[in-house]
């Protein structure tokens, strides 16, 4: 039901009326109509529309078919996709976050996860474990690195506890 009190307007992919980014823009709205998206939802589903509110899906429109009324103070970003492939973010349900190794005594650890490393490959949610070295790493510090990626945009979680190795 659309408020009589505002004015409103039709937001497609060809929309002039709001504004408009290439893909690699770093400008954030609240609202985001991304165009020409090749969409997997995880089937392929064809070539769609994507309207995104706050950090969820409000809308799947048919490419170049669906309009969606928004009323003009709103500022909608607009991304053309190009065709370029859009899938459900991956969960990566066992990951080292702390870094990992350390069996064999500090020179073998592994640095902690950078946070592009999981978005790069399209995980867009991780669960963070200690794993074998409970001695160098700890809880808080496994709890530390899940705060830290969530404060960079990663959904971020941990599995607590760990064992020590050798037994």
């Amino acid at each position: 039901m659309l408020n009589n009190n505002l004015t409103y307007s039709q937001v497609h992919c060809e929309s002039t009326l709001h504004h408009t980014v290439d893909a690699m823009s770093q400008k954030q709205t609240m609202l985001s109509l991304l165009c020409n998206a090749n969409l997997y939802t995880p089937t392929h589903v064809g070539i769609k529309d994507v309207l995104i509110a706050g950090n969820k899906i409000a809308a799947i429109y048919d490419h170049g078919k669906g309009k969606v009324h928004i009323p003009q103070q709103w500022p909608v970003t607009v991304v053309d996709l190009q065709g370029a492939i859009l899938t459900p973010g991956f969960i990566d349900s066992h990951a080292h976050i702390t870094g990992g190794g350390g069996e064999a005594g500090f020179a073998t650890q592994v640095p902690p996860v950078g946070i592009s490393e999981f978005t790069q490959v399209g995980v867009t949610t991780v669960v963070g474990l200690l794993g074998t070295d409970d001695t160098t790493r700890s809880t808080e510090n496994l709890l530390s690195r899940v705060y830290g990626l969530r404060e960079e945009g990663l959904s971020a979680y941990c599995w607590t506890g760990g064992y020590h190795y050798p037994l």
